[in-house]
């Protein structure tokens, strides 16, 4: 470093530019979607605002778990770590979807906590969930419910992420981002 700074400084200082960077490409694409749809479907999502956040807050989820990573790996493997959590978070909230609809017909059998334990690790399929709400037209939601097997569905979200979860969020972003300067702090 050039001057004299503490590594948490320099580890924030990294994480705010990159973070600026990664929410005016995402949002930036994420309203050039919409606004792409909806000049070739004629639909807008009824608030464009809510899915833009949540893709945005799942990328800094993403960011803050890949800063984390490259305190002790190089930065290319730390983000493909990350890129692989993604996964098995999405997949864990896939399995939970799917187990509700075989928990319709067989109680026993009980795959929720899969998706729970993955919302807990890494809270991006929640934020999926956001996104996918927020897409969806009113009436639609309006259909689905009552409709038992609604929430089976691993496309579809009966309703937006409750607000405990985004202050989970929220929490476990501080966490890992306090892991990661911790992490900085003790290495050579």
């Amino acid at each position: 470093l050039a001057r004299p700074i503490r590594r948490s400084s320099y580890l924030l200082g990294r994480w705010l530019g990159l973070a600026i960077v990664l929410v005016a490409y995402g949002g930036g694409s994420a309203l050039l979607a919409i606004t792409v749809v909806g000049a070739v479907s004629g639909y807008t999502p009824p608030s464009i605002l809510a899915p833009v956040a949540y893709i945005a807050a799942e990328g800094l989820v993403i960011l803050t778990l890949t800063i984390l990573l490259s305190t002790r790996l190089p930065p290319i493997g730390g983000g493909a770590i990350a890129v692989v959590a993604f996964g098995l978070a999405w997949m864990a909230g896939t399995i939970e979807r799917v187990g509700i609809a075989i928990a319709a017909r067989n109680p026993e059998v009980n795959l929720q906590f899969v998706g729970d334990i993955g919302r807990l690790l890494l809270p991006v399929d929640g934020l999926w969930r956001g996104v996918i709400y927020g897409l969806e037209p009113p009436i639609v939601i309006a259909a689905a419910q009552g409709q038992p097997l609604a929430e089976a569905n691993p496309f579809f979200a009966v309703a937006p992420p409750p607000l405990a979860f985004l202050a989970w969020v929220v929490v476990w972003s501080v966490l890992v981002l306090s892991m990661a300067a911790f992490s900085l702090r003790r290495r050579e």
